[in-house]
């Protein structure tokens, strides 16, 4: 498998050097030349497959001859062995449950993946692999998590100051050795642009070994493909399928797209986002106007600029009335997201966090529509938000004997500037 620059710019590169980058030089996204197909007799026996076997014959298509097979097997096992269940609420609707891993959210799925690639990659190299991340909140304690420890790595974590909860500060903050911690006083989207202007530094990239373990990085988005068909296995069902999907910065989304065009019967797509509505915007009117983000109660999906449109548009040739027709987005209020917390509790007793309540609010307001089965992704353990006035949430920290706060360590405070990055970077 090769894979070229969503800017079509830079030369096809494999698998390997596409993980290891990170990112084109010519500041595009890496997409695989061509969408594997999940052949018909596979799909038909899909229940017969483990939740690893399922995730390995998606995934080894996109890897090529840059991993030996019985490697990657071990990769792929190692990362898909937490357990993704799939609750029926009643008859309409279904929650996929992707927080069962070490950090609680689903991003544990490709930080743990991500982070097995780079170890491998890198095994002989004679200096250690800089991987820089920008997170709004779950992608930091992932690949600090599974990053920790590893020999021949080195990971700096960028986060935004004050827009995160205590709960996931003190995951990203509890690491030392090879994990530091950076507060950036502004933004994810502030985060997100100095991670991708670190890889157009030709000195920063010279005397650092750098990669990114984001969502920019093909690595981590492939890994999110095999969790919409664990929706097929677990099911079984031929009946039309909906899937809601929080989204911020579009990976999982994009994974999504991806596992459709692969041939996963997935009828509708609905991308639910918070007050950060720029994809749903552009779904209405054609125009992709990016904004600074507003801070929300569901503070991972706080993205005013997201990476993976590139990688959507890229998917449908730019043309904005194919991904109209492809792709619903609905924006969900604090408001709506905080009744959705309560009403979901209140009808069922199931405790939600409040990225999967944007996508049950907006199960709500699609009630109407013709009945088809509807799985919503559960993206976050609800003791994660915790620190939240939510009456259901005080239920959950007595029932669970949990306490939701997390210690954390002092950070490195920089400002929103490149320069000052670079400099701490570089003396460090």
């Amino acid at each position: 498998m090769r894979y070229r620059s969503t800017k079509g710019v830079t030369d096809t590169v494999d698998f390997r050097t596409a993980v290891l980058r990170s990112q084109p030089s010519d500041g595009g996204l890496y997409m695989p030349l061509t969408i594997p197909s999940f052949s018909e007799s596979l799909c038909n026996s899909i229940s017969e497959l483990t939740q690893q076997e399922l995730a390995f014959e998606i995934l080894y298509p996109f890897v090529g001859n840059s991993i030996p097979r019985h490697i990657f097997r071990e990769i792929v096992n190692d990362a898909f062995d937490v357990p993704i269940p799939l609750i029926t609420l009643d008859d309409p609707l279904s929650i996929l449950e992707l927080f069962h891993g070490k950090t609680a959210s689903f991003k544990d799925f490709g930080g743990k993946f991500i982070a097995q690639l780079f170890h491998w990659f890198n095994r002989e190299e004679n200096r250690p692999l800089d991987i820089l991340v920008a997170t709004s909140g779950d992608t930091g304690a992932a690949i600090a998590a599974h990053t920790a420890n590893r020999e021949g790595i080195r990971t700096t974590i960028l986060y935004p100051k004050d827009r995160i909860t205590p709960y996931q500060q003190g995951q990203i903050t509890q690491f030392g050795e090879n994990i530091r911690s950076i507060e950036i006083n502004g933004t994810f989207d502030d985060c997100q642009h100095l991670v991708k202007t670190a890889f157009t530094d030709s000195e920063l990239n010279t005397r650092l070994n750098l990669t990114s373990a984001n969502s920019i990085n093909t690595g981590r988005l492939l890994a999110q493909i095999p969790l919409w068909y664990e929706i097929i296995r677990q099911r079984n069902q031929k009946t039309p399928l909906t899937v809601i999907v929080p989204s911020g910065n579009l990976g999982n989304l994009t994974a999504g797209l991806i596992a459709r065009k692969m041939g996963a019967p997935i009828n509708t797509i609905v991308a639910a986002t918070n007050a950060n509505n720029i994809f749903p915007q552009y779904l209405n009117t054609a125009s992709w106007l990016p904004k600074k983000a507003i801070q929300t109660l569901s503070n991972a999906m706080d993205v005013g600029n997201p990476s993976n449109f590139a990688r959507i548009k890229d998917l449908y040739g730019s043309t904005w009335n194919t991904i109209k027709r492809e792709i619903l987005s609905l924006s969900i209020s604090d408001k709506q997201s905080l009744l959705a917390i309560n009403q979901l509790h209140a009808t069922t007793g199931y405790i939600c966090d409040p990225h999967t309540s944007c996508a049950y609010s907006a199960f709500i307001q699609m009630e109407k529509q013709p009945k088809a089965h509807t799985t919503l992704l559960a993206t976050a353990h609800p003791i994660k938000f915790a620190n939240l006035p939510i009456d259901a949430y005080q239920y959950l920290k007595i029932q669970k004997n949990i306490n939701a706060d997390h210690d954390t360590r002092p950070s490195q405070v920089l400002q929103p500037d490149f320069s000052e990055l670079k400099e701490w970077l570089l003396s460090h």
